[in-house]
């Protein structure tokens, strides 16, 4: 399935690529003083907030299509505790890091429907590849 990107106006396959965020969406809710003491990178974020602080990294939730072989990949923010925060950063770049964790994830996730909007929280133990 092909369709025309609204961002650089080329034709991409749908199967080629995934979609994903910038930055996790507490990041808009943050005040400019807020804001300004918190750090957003494309693969992390902390946020300091007026009830502590907050840390997330950039992951792929990859989900399996329908008779294909082919996954579609979202780009989510996950939060996770200080102590996995730190520990993960400190091996970000390190080959070895898969060794590491597994990490306690969790996504916020809103859904949706007739009913209204709920919300849920998936826990994930992952680890981050090569």
């Amino acid at each position: 399935m092909k369709f025309t990107c609204t961002t650089c106006g080329d034709e991409h396959d749908l199967s080629e690529i995934s979609f994903g965020t910038d930055s996790p969406a507490q990041w808009h809710l943050l005040t400019d003083e807020e804001r300004a003491k918190s750090e957003l990178t494309e693969e992390q974020c902390v946020l300091e907030t007026m009830d502590g602080h907050h840390f997330f990294i950039r992951a792929r939730l990859q989900v399996p299509i329908k008779d294909s072989k082919d996954s579609f990949t979202w780009g989510v923010w996950c939060s996770l505790s200080e102590k996995s925060f730190i520990e993960m950063s400190d091996h970000w770049d390190d080959p070895d890091r898969i060794k590491k964790g597994p990490y306690e994830l969790y996504l916020k996730v809103v859904f949706k429907g007739k009913g209204g909007v709920s919300t849920g929280r998936l826990l994930a133990a992952v680890n981050r590849p090569h």
